[in-house]
Order: structure tokens, then sequence, then C-alpha cells
């Protein structure tokens, strides 16, 4: 079983970007009871008010898709898509970071690590 990573990029048509982050963030907030979706953020860029970006992170493609079939049986995806001038969606390649840790991750990379060890300073020349 291998997470699913991916960026929307969405861009409203002029003026819009208020009312699609408003519908985006309510579908964010919907997706607390589902466990397939381990990650949902939406932002916005900060010069562009009607540039919109989703981050999204899922357990598998089954957990994707069964999210997608839901949405495109929404009243809220037809008023979201009326609202957007283009979309591009950017399918990622999970390596690590801070988060969750991919599952094939090696250990060296897994994200609960511990703190290295801090060196402890010189004392001061007198």
């Amino acid at each position: 079983m291998s997470r699913v990573a991916r960026y929307a990029k969405v861009t409203a048509h002029p003026g819009r970007g208020g009312e699609l982050t408003d519908i985006l963030l309510a579908a964010a907030a919907e997706m607390d009871d589902d466990p397939g979706c381990e990650l949902y953020l939406v932002s916005r860029e900060a010069t562009e008010p009607d540039r919109i970006w989703v981050t999204e992170l899922w357990r598998d493609q089954a957990a994707l898709d069964a999210s997608l079939e839901r949405a495109r049986e929404s009243d809220d995806a037809s008023r979201a898509i009326a609202l957007v001038a283009s979309w591009e969606m950017i399918d990622l390649d999970l390596l690590g970071g801070k988060g969750p840790a991919p599952n094939d991750a090696p250990a060296a990379r897994r994200l609960a690590q511990p703190a290295p060890e801090r060196i402890p300073s010189a004392p001061a020349a007198r």
C-alpha cells in the first residue's frame, strides 16, 4: 500500500478566489472523518489571491478514488468548478520530511528520528 501525494494548482476566475477557498475549506472540514485522507491543506498564493494550492496526502489510491467519487456527486463540486479558470494536478513522489513518513522510506529517512544531541560550546576565553 503506497500513499498518494499531490498538489492542485487552481486559478479562480478574477475576484472569485475567496469563494473558491470557502468551498475548498468546507470540503477539508468534511474530510475530518475520512481515515483515508491524511492531509488536505488549502493555501492561497500570497501575491495572487485568485491562485489556490491544495496539498493532499492519501493513505492509498483507493482512498483518493473513493473521495473523488463522493466529490463528483456533490453540489459543492459543481459550484467550485464554476469558479475555476484553470486547474492543474501535480502528482508527487513522497520522500519524507516533517509529517507522515512514506510507507517505504528507509529507516534513516523516517520522520520519527530522535533529534541529534547538541554539542556543548567551548568555554569563553578569559
